[in-house]
């Protein structure tokens, strides 16, 4: 990006006249190298607000952030001064406000109130004012409103991005807890099943010679579903510690996998 108040750049490449809208196309093209380079939605808007200062002159210009879909908060503003921290209702008359807080005077002809939405979803609201009437569909205009919609796209990239980080984030948490809660599952459910294959043991040892046939095998039964239990108690331990586990690649027998 040039540097604010740097001399408009000759996109004709040493002609004389070149069509406005090959002029326009070449705007939008810098604007989107420009833009997306960073994560942070502030520093994005400042760098719309300068490509707008060089693209299309306005007389000043104030680009506002939408809040939790209810009031719009000011993030930049070029040609004056306003003080900082400001926001305002959604619905409020944004020039007043503006006016208010030392936006210079300027017609309505002369002016033009650009939507960030990405989805039908409001992110923001541009603000531009002209030193002359600009027409509803002239060429100032649409390019400004292109150059609008790629900053609500790049806003609502980095939205997304957020929430996905924030939803990693919490699904790690998640698992982190789930792992402390296996970890303890795993030893409350064991320390009874080692009191029942205790006791069965001791029962065998004890009262083993005195007992029928039927009832060492019912004893014998016990203490085989109590190792098993111990067993399985110790594999979804294990099971639970794979996510925290290095993954190591390594030649994998296909006939063993499947038998």
């Amino acid at each position: 990006m040039r540097p604010v108040g740097a001399p408009r750049p000759d996109h004709s490449g040493g002609r004389t006249e070149e069509r406005v809208e090959d002029a326009s196309l070449r705007w939008l093209h810098e604007l989107s190298l420009d833009l997306g380079t960073t994560l942070d939605p502030v520093r994005e808007v400042g760098v719309f607000a300068g490509w707008l200062e060089q693209a299309v002159r306005p007389a000043w210009l104030a680009v506002f952030m939408a809040e939790e879909g209810e009031r719009l908060r000011l993030v930049t503003a070029r040609g004056f001064d306003p003080p900082t921290g400001g926001s305002l209702p959604l619905g409020f008359d944004v020039w007043r406000w503006l006016a208010e807080r030392g936006a210079p005077p300027c017609e309505e002809s002369m002016r033009c109130a650009l939507p960030l939405t990405v989805e039908q979803r409001l992110l923001g609201l541009v603000c531009l004012a002209f030193h002359r009437p600009v027409e509803e569909g002239g060429e100032t205009r649409r390019l400004a409103a292109s150059g609008t919609n790629l900053l609500a796209v790049v806003l609502r990239n980095i939205e997304r991005y957020q929430t996905l980080q924030a939803t990693t984030a919490r699904l790690r948490e998640v698992n982190e807890e789930l792992d402390a809660y296996a970890s303890s599952i795993s030893h409350d459910l064991r320390a009874p099943l080692r009191a029942v294959e205790g006791f069965a043991q001791a029962l065998l040892q004890d009262e083993g010679e005195r007992m029928s046939p039927q009832g060492l095998e019912y004893v014998r039964r016990i203490l085989g579903a109590a190792r098993r239990m111990d067993r399985l108690i110790r594999d979804l331990l294990e099971y639970s510690r794979l996510g925290r586990m290095e993954i190591r690649l390594q030649p994998v027998s296909l006939e063993g996998a499947v038998r």
